[in-house]
């Protein structure tokens, strides 16, 4: 049970304030779109200096798999430091579905891809290595998967982006008051 955080308790909780895990997620969300933004400055130099062959020899589509879902957790985490910074309410869900997104499309990117090898194996007559390259890749999803569920769980149920976004904290005589720890 949540209740609504007294003005009082608004400035002298450390939880109602950005630090801990918030803080670190925060971080490195500027950290990720401050690195996309130098490679692609690094990017567009190298294509303008070497007429657009940046990846070398065309080999879009697997680049293309990757960039995609990548792509979009930049935009998503753009999305999450200025949700952040205006402190909106809707932030916990709307990182929670954006990332659910992310690992649908990581999912779809990385079977496609291995359908696209699969196909550009069986025409250049080498076989195919469908369930040895995609089993590595099955095993990194569901890792997605797992941390996917742990930030959606933080993101809905823990005390720091309850009182940070929602100012609110948990109800006295909350069983999961006692003892909990300040992420």
């Amino acid at each position: 049970m949540w209740r609504d955080m007294t003005p009082a308790e608004i400035v002298t909780l450390p939880e109602a304030r950005l630090g801990g895990a918030l803080m670190a997620m925060f971080v490195f969300a500027i950290l990720a779109v401050v690195a996309v933004i130098l490679v692609a400055i690094i990017f567009t130099f190298i294509a303008t200096t070497r007429g657009g062959d940046v990846l070398g020899g065309g080999r879009g589509l697997p680049g293309m798999l990757f960039i995609a879902p990548s792509a979009f957790v930049v935009v998503l985490a753009t999305i999450f430091i200025v949700m952040t910074l205006a402190r909106a309410s809707t932030t916990p869900m709307v990182l929670s579905v954006g990332m659910v997104v992310w690992l649908v499309l990581r999912l779809l990117f990385a079977i496609g891809g291995q359908v696209a090898l699969a196909n550009q194996l069986a025409r250049s007559g080498s076989g195919t290595i469908l369930l040895s390259t995609l089993w590595p890749v099955l095993i990194g999803l569901a890792a997605d998967g797992i941390a996917v569920a742990a930030l959606c769980g933080y993101m809905a149920d823990g005390t720091r982006p309850n009182a940070f976004y929602r100012r609110r904290v948990r109800a006295s005589g909350s069983s999961l008051t006692t003892g909990a720890p300040r992420l």
